[in-house]
């Protein structure tokens, strides 16, 4: 059980505040992607 708690801590105090960020990366879109001409890819 001080296993799970250690390791919800953990999720909840270091990954879980990336999802923000990672929500801001994913509503920016990919224009600045899409504008690169076939050949770069």
């Amino acid at each position: 059980m001080n296993a799970k708690l250690t390791a919800a801590r953990f999720f909840m105090e270091r990954m879980l505040p990336e999802t923000g960020a990672h929500l801001a990366r994913m509503r920016s879109g990919a224009d600045a992607v899409m504008e690169l001409p076939d050949a770069a890819f």
